[in-house]
């Protein structure tokens, strides 16, 4: 079964052809590097654990529950594909979401 543009879901499913009839990529959205962009939060809790702080310190620096600063976390290693928080630090500096200055 063929999926057509009429179905909605063009780009993420079946790449269409253009005008030129070239097939096209994934969405804009896919390909967009602010797709992936870390929040204003996710950058905070980032940079309190680059300063070596724990997630029961951060949560009490912001007000917030651990869990709530696991949850940034999760979604932090997601965002810059790591396993651990060095590798997180290490590719939000490269990647220029957080500054050496700022730890």
């Amino acid at each position: 079964m063929l999926i057509t543009e009429t179905d909605g879901l063009k780009s993420f499913i079946l790449p269409l052809k253009d005008e030129n009839g070239e097939r096209s990529g994934p969405s804009e959205s896919n390909k967009n590097p602010l797709f992936k962009m870390l929040s204003k939060r996710q950058k905070e809790v980032l940079v309190w654990l680059a300063k070596g702080m724990t997630v029961y310190e951060i949560s009490r620096q912001l007000g917030v529950s651990e869990d709530t600063i696991k949850f940034h976390k999760k979604n932090i290693f997601n965002k810059l594909d790591a396993n651990c928080t060095v590798q997180a630090v290490i590719k939000a500096i490269k990647q220029d979401y957080i500054k050496l200055s700022d730890i």
